[in-house]
């Protein structure tokens, strides 16, 4: 359940709809609550894996070579390149699960075939633009948001290639004798080549991802049912 509003809002539906409408609507709204706690669990896989290696090998003299690196680096590189795009496709994902709930609880002037969250809100401010949803859309420019245009760029990116360095920047402080922290950098514009990679901490753009995605949808689910509530969809009360 991702908040009360979206439960009493699937409850209110499924008591309302029959048939394939019903079936329809099911399977995508149980798309999208399974797609964004897809979501939060590959961030926290790739947040577990990520090492931290301050204070892990004890102290070791400046005057020793460098200790070995604590973990197993070509392995932990393979693992979290999965996680990262297992990350942005499911986010992603979600988004254009709830373009096709949308058309099922909206008339969309017989719309069918590919739809994309990116032209659901289109539909909607062309046939609905008074609903509260498409208000909602339209006051947040979602489309404009940095967090889903980062979003679109590294999906699209990583569903052809690793995004992720090579090599992972691996550091040994010789002042502390300690391992530093691992930053999973992500290059600056994934559609340039060759990829340049900066600061950019992908468990900083992940989190905001995530915790922007969620709002997003709770918004929109409060938004639904108060179109449901006043005749503004196909749900007839």
């Amino acid at each position: 359940m991702l908040s009360k509003t979206e439960d009493d809002l699937r409850k209110l539906v499924e008591a309302k709809l029959s048939g394939v409408s019903k079936q329809n609507f099911q399977l995508y709204h149980y798309s999208v609550i399974r797609k964004i706690e897809s979501v939060k669990l590959w961030l926290n896989y790739s947040k577990e894996i990520l090492p931290d290696f301050t204070n892990l090998l004890g102290t070791y003299s400046t005057t020793q070579p460098t200790p070995p690196a604590p973990v197993n680096i070509d392995s932990t590189i393979s693992r979290l390149s999965a996680y990262v795009d297992a990350f942005f496709m499911s986010a992603k994902s979600t988004l254009d699960s709830f373009a096709h709930e949308i058309r099922e609880l909206y008339e969309m002037a017989g719309h069918t075939g590919d739809l994309y969250f990116e032209n659901v809100i289109n539909l909607l401010n062309t046939h609905h633009a008074q609903t509260g949803l498409n208000q909602l859309f339209v006051n947040e420019n979602v489309l404009n948001k940095s967090w889903f245009i980062e979003l679109n760029a590294y999906r699209r990116a990583s569903a052809h290639e690793s995004i992720i360095p090579l090599n992972l920047d691996l550091k040994y402080d010789l002042t502390t004798q300690e391992w530093k922290n691992l930053i999973l950098k992500l290059p600056i514009d994934p559609r340039t080549r060759p990829l340049v990679y900066n600061a950019k901490n992908f468990m900083e753009l992940g989190d905001e991802i995530e915790v922007s995605l969620s709002k997003l949808l709770m918004d929109s689910y409060d938004s639904i049912f108060r179109d449901i509530n006043n005749n503004q969809t196909k749900i007839i009360l």
